[in-house]
């Protein structure tokens, strides 16, 4: 009888341990997602940008995201000379993070596109 109560006592304690640790690899991967297909579609909006002939770059990069349903709140766009800058900042729910007090996610991108030599050359901003 001594022995059950012990497993019992085990289970009690382990339960509540392993849903904490799947909930933080579902919000893990969650947020992995989230910053690839902010990446993906910035990236797309920047070769569509290039490929159409387009006189706002603002309203077509502001359209391109919320196509995707990613708020721009946070949106900067700037075009010259030739080169497209763009960041994007949004935020997200958390679907478990409210077990550790994390209400929401945010994930950042600032890319920049340019066409050389009849291709479009997208990198990752650098910061001075």
């Amino acid at each position: 009888m001594e022995k059950y109560k012990n497993n019992q006592l085990m289970m009690l304690i382990l339960i509540p341990i392993i849903m904490l640790f799947i909930a933080f690899i579902f919000d893990f991967v969650l947020m992995f997602v989230q910053d690839i297909r902010l990446e993906q579609t910035t990236k797309n909006i920047i070769k569509e940008s290039f490929t159409y002939n387009v006189s706002d770059y603002y309203k077509k990069v502001s359209e391109g995201y919320e196509k995707n349903k990613i708020t721009t709140d946070a949106l900067e766009v700037s075009f010259e000379e030739e080169v497209l800058n763009i960041y994007c900042s949004y935020s997200y729910n958390s679907f478990f993070g409210n077990l550790i007090g994390k209400k929401s996610y945010r994930s950042e991108i600032h890319l920049i596109g340019y066409e050389k030599d009849g291709e479009i050359i997208i990198e990752e901003a650098q910061y001075e």
